[in-house]
């Protein structure tokens, strides 16, 4: 239980007791049953890293400001400082048993940062041959046993970070980018462990939204096709999978920021749903335009046709073991956009010229989707659910108002009444909120 749990906790506890739902001697048990849980000085953590971060930098300074001066010998001698520098403090903090979060922190970011200065630094320095991307991942392999020792997730995010920016530079050159996904599996048993331990906690936080933003380059880069029927596929089938996950392994009671994957889930299909509502995307998929640019290979062309596979197949196993789990009819029928972008993009195939149809179909499902959220959010009297739902129903109708051969004056009536019914319905919910 974190922090903002047990207050949450003893506030229902005082309500309990002032409604005499329970006596004063059960609340005092109720209170001693839940201490106050150890709290982790965050200020220190972000001053450690802030502080490391300081000087390296510093360093860094101090060695460029004669460098040149200096003879091929010395300047290889004082590459390797950081780095010694950062394994030897390593090395105290591990064993003194320490178990502080700040030394951690402070010292992964320390570590991470020194690796990266003394690769390019010893490589300046005798003009080895190689390119950035080559540094990347080399910085990258080297720091990530560190991860584990320092159970730290300041150089994880650093990791995370490294190998997006490798892939999207072999994807930039041509060259295969697919080694990320094996990149990303060296840091697959520390999220697993940094979850088990804390699962509502900020650093476990902190991991799942690099991890997740770290994938949406992946998922892209490691993608060669410009076909927009695979696009739709995958993009369709990775954010399906954010939100199921989020919602199987998600702590409930978690404020939303604190989960990553079904907010980032949530918030990719809702944008796809209204991209996809628009006539113009159905018409792009039944254009040959794939792979223009490209060295087009028949390697290329399993690799992306295999990614999308593994994320469809992923998203069915998911919707399986979750479906039970989703409250309500409005998250079970975002689940299923996967299905419904199948389907129609099957149809937009078989009606090929007849792109209104798919189109239409695909406004009305956003629409009743949107439905479906605010009035979940009314009978919940969640304000977070219902302005989602007013959000994705604005959106398409704004849309349709572009779309539609509207005058100004018709088009600003519409916005003030799309305004008034968003400030009407807070006004409500609020009022019926503060009344139970």
């Amino acid at each position: 239980m974190n922090g903002s749990e047990h207050r949450r906790l003893m506030d229902e506890i005082g309500i309990w007791l002032q409604e005499g739902l329970i006596s004063g001697e059960q609340a005092a048990r109720l209170r001693e049953r839940y201490p106050v849980p150890a709290s982790k000085n965050w200020a220190l953590v972000v001053t450690s890293v802030f502080g490391s971060l300081l000087v390296g930098l510093g360093i860094i300074l101090l060695l460029a400001h004669n460098w040149d001066d200096l003879t091929r010998p010395v300047r290889a001698g004082l590459a390797y400082l950081p780095v010694l520098a950062a394994l030897g403090l390593c090395a105290w903090y591990v064993f003194s048993d320490r178990s502080s979060t700040g030394w951690r922190e402070g010292l992964g970011t320390f570590l991470g940062l020194a690796v990266g200065a003394s690769l390019a630094l010893v490589a300046q320095t005798y003009q080895v041959g190689g390119t950035f991307r080559a540094l990347t991942l080399a910085w990258m392999l080297l720091i990530l046993p560190s991860v584990y020792i320092l159970d730290a997730v300041m150089p994880a995010l650093i990791y995370l970070a490294g190998i997006t920016g490798w892939a999207v530079g072999q994807s930039s050159c041509q060259d295969n980018p697919t080694g990320y996904w094996l990149l990303l599996g060296g840091l697959i048993p520390f999220l697993i462990w940094t979850r088990r331990r804390d699962p509502g906690g900020i650093r476990n936080g902190w991991l799942m939204w690099g991890t997740a933003l770290s994938m949406i380059g992946g998922v892209a880069t490691c993608m060669h096709t410009h076909e927009p029927v695979l696009w739709f596929a995958l993009y369709a089938a990775f954010f399906a999978v954010c939100l199921l996950a989020g919602e199987l392994w998600d702590r409930p009671g978690v404020s939303l920021w604190g989960r990553p994957l079904t907010l980032l889930g949530g918030f990719g299909m809702g944008v796809m749903v209204f991209l996809y509502s628009f006539l113009w995307f159905w018409n792009d998929m039944n254009r040959d335009i794939q792979y223009y640019g490209w060295r087009r290979t028949e390697w290329q062309e399993a690799t992306d046709i295999a990614q999308v596979a593994v994320f469809m197949v992923l998203y069915v196993v998911l919707l399986v073991l979750a479906f039970r789990r989703l409250k309500g009819w409005p998250f079970r029928l975002a689940a299923c956009f996967p299905l419904v972008a199948v389907v129609l993009v099957a149809l937009n195939q078989v009606l090929e010229g007849h792109a209104i149809i798919p189109a239409v179909l695909m406004n009305g499902y956003a629409f009743v989707l949107g439905l479906l959220v605010v009035a979940e959010g009314v009978r919940e009297t969640r304000l977070d659910n219902m302005n989602a739902g007013l959000v994705l129903l604005a959106a398409l109708l704004i849309s349709r108002f572009f779309d539609a051969d509207m005058s100004i004056l018709g088009r600003g009536l519409a916005f003030i009444g799309l305004g008034i019914c968003f400030l009407a319905a807070n006004a409500i919910m609020i009022r019926r909120r503060r009344a139970l």
